[in-house]
């Protein structure tokens, strides 16, 4: 057991690790039909839950998502500059770099910010390739507006606001008329 955290009455965590990979620390915590873990369970007076994880695993994910999340935030600076030039992806990545919230969910494994980045991407995007009508710009706005969609089934209301900006868009072209 390499740490032990616990919200009385509600719910207790344990991180186990091992060195033998053939070893599986959470099963042998638990034990067969939770027989180990409810020794534990008695200790705490009957605690309805109790999170076993596996440091070693958790270790591996806080760096997969970091560098995940990273990639999304060079993404984003990268559309930033494709749509307002590189000052603004300048200040807008160092803003998320050093906003709190931001910094506390890098490392872990939430849908809220892969979403929220994703949608700016493809939102972004999606006004490039509206504006260009370049196939490529539409690829990289179809990318992230499916990155979007697998993070999260509420992107759906980016599907649409990626509609209406290209109506909005196609209507304003419409008045202004053939370049």
């Amino acid at each position: 057991i390499e740490a032990f955290a616990r919200e009385p009455g509600y719910r207790t965590k344990i991180a186990v690790t091992t060195y033998d990979h053939n070893v599986d620390c959470v099963g042998a915590c638990v034990g067969v039909r939770g027989s180990r873990i409810k020794n534990i369970v008695d200790e705490l007076f009957g605690e309805k839950k109790i999170d076993t994880a596996n440091e070693n695993v958790q270790a591996r994910i806080r760096v997969a998502m970091l560098a995940f999340h990273g990639l999304l935030l060079m993404l984003l600076g990268v559309s930033l500059r494709r749509v307002f030039g590189p000052l603004v992806a300048l200040i807008g990545v160092s803003f998320l770099l050093i906003d709190p919230t931001v910094a506390a969910h890098l490392p872990v494994v939430l849908t809220d910010l892969p979403l929220s980045l994703t949608s700016t991407i493809a939102v972004l995007w999606a006004y490039v390739a509206f504006r260009s009508f370049r196939p490529l710009d539409g690829l990289i706005a179809a990318a992230a507006l499916g990155l979007a969609l697998a993070s999260k089934h509420s992107a759906l209301a980016v599907g649409l606001a990626v509609a209406l900006l290209g109506v909005g868009l196609a209507f304003v072209q419409r008045e202004r008329g053939p370049t």
